[in-house]
């Protein structure tokens, strides 16, 4: 490895539908976070590795820092916030994602996160594909300057892969000389078990209306290889009867369809042919129970 090798962790913040997770899987090269057009998708903090020439991008994805929405789950949404704003402690560099439709307030709560890391800042101004006249990001580059001193600016798309190549390079400047800190080839910090439950929530977000999908959650309680396949036992957890009977669908038809989409991703990612077997339980309230949300792993900090 040569002397000019860098290597280092980026926290990617911002708020929920920013895009995060879709740049860390474009970064990658592979689906290492889920991603939705529903806020709030990721929960977790998930490490994304990403190999160049000459460096090594540890990504560091984050839930969407926000406000609590009107009835939402106190303890599920302070947990949340704690996870991304613990993501940017000790990184090398915080990448703080925007999108063209300009700041918001739970925006500049990720910016006061990333301030709060103490690492140079990039801000990556994303969706850029929606805007018919890119001379419209002017202003928008003008506010944000003002805002803050940004250590680089630069416009993207990540859905469309847009200047991502640029955004690379910038923060590899950004990162410290030092050795990978990764094997290369590894992709990701999360196992196949962790994985196998995010594909499944993420084909029930997909499946479920605007509100039902944040009271969802998915627990892998096997996940073993077995007669020539990979076996997958997952609960999905609702907090209230009345919910089960709607994740479930018409004869059993809604989770049949999300779990066959599920296991082809499971299917493509993990090389192996998947047996997955689903049940829908009630945990009452868990979103709002410290207890419940330490069982199905949200830990204090993510």
């Amino acid at each position: 490895m040569g002397e000019g090798f860098r290597s280092g962790f980026v926290a990617l913040l911002g708020r929920p539908n920013a895009g995060k997770s879709t740049l860390v899987n474009q970064m990658v090269g592979l689906e290492v976070s889920i991603a939705t057009r529903k806020p709030q998708t990721t929960r977790h903090r998930i490490l994304g590795i990403a190999d160049g020439d000459g460096h090594q991008i540890v990504f560091v994805d984050t839930p969407g820092i926000h406000r609590a929405r009107k009835n939402s789950p106190p303890a599920l949404s302070s947990r949340l916030n704690k996870t991304a704003i613990a993501g940017a402690a000790g990184v090398d560099v915080a990448l703080l994602l925007l999108t063209c439709g300009g700041w918001r307030d739970s925006d500049r709560r990720a910016l006061q996160a990333a301030k709060e890391s103490g690492a140079p800042v990039v801000l990556g101004i994303n969706k850029i594909d929606r805007l018919r006249d890119k001379a419209q990001l002017l202003p928008l580059i003008e506010q944000s300057v003002r805002l803050f001193s940004f250590a680089e600016v630069v416009p993207l798309s990540a859905l469309k892969r847009d200047n991502l190549e640029r955004l690379r390079a910038v923060l590899v400047r950004q990162l410290p000389a030092a050795p990978r800190g990764f094997p290369r080839g590894q992709t990701s910090d999360r196992g196949r078990r962790f994985m196998a439950a995010e594909f499944l929530r993420e084909q029930l977000i997909n499946h479920l209306g605007q509100e039902l999908p944040h009271v969802v959650a998915v627990e892998v309680r096997r996940c073993v290889e077995e007669g020539g396949a990979l076996a997958v036992d997952a609960v999905v957890w609702v907090e209230k009867a009345g919910q089960k009977p709607i994740v479930l669908g018409k004869n059993g038809a809604r989770i049949k369809s999300a779990g066959v989409r599920a296991r082809k991703k499971m299917e493509r990612r993990f090389g192996s042919h998947v047996r997955l077997n689903t049940w829908v339980k009630v945990k009452k309230n868990w979103t709002d129970d410290e207890r419940a949300l330490r069982s199905l792993g949200y830990a204090e900090h993510g």
